[in-house]
This record gives C-alpha cells, structure tokens and sequence, in this order.
C-alpha cells in the first residue's frame, strides 16, 4: 500500500468518524429534547379533548372533506 492511498484512507475514515459523531451528537440533543418536553406534552397534547382538536382552523385545513356546514 503505497503513502497515497494510505493518506486517502486515513481521511476516508476521520471523515466517516466526523460523520458519525454528528449523528450521534443529533441524536442525544432530540432524546434530550423528547426527555424533558416529555411531562407538557403529555399535559397539552395528551390530556386535550380531541373535540377542541375536530373544531379547529387547522383540522379543516388538513381535512378539506370534514368541513361541515353551520346551517
């Protein structure tokens, strides 16, 4: 294996370890996140009536078919 492709695989690898640490790095600030948002969510999103949801301006934007008539 000559000097060259030695170098060449060298940095093919600090690249693939850079790659990695960034996902690894991405992972652990979204489990973080889930982690300590985890007690709201359940509050808001969880505990909601889902009638307050069905009313919405946004659920008859995501929903065109389920706008109903107010006659």
């Amino acid at each position: 294996m000559d000097t060259s492709a030695l170098a060449e695989l060298f940095q093919t690898l600090g690249d693939l370890r850079s790659y990695h640490s960034g996902t690894v790095a991405a992972l652990a600030l979204l489990g973080y996140d889930i982690f300590i948002m985890m007690d709201q969510e359940v509050q808001h999103i969880w505990m909601a009536r889902w009638s307050s949801y069905c009313k919405g301006p946004l659920y008859s934007l995501s929903f065109p078919w389920n706008i109903h008539s107010s006659s």
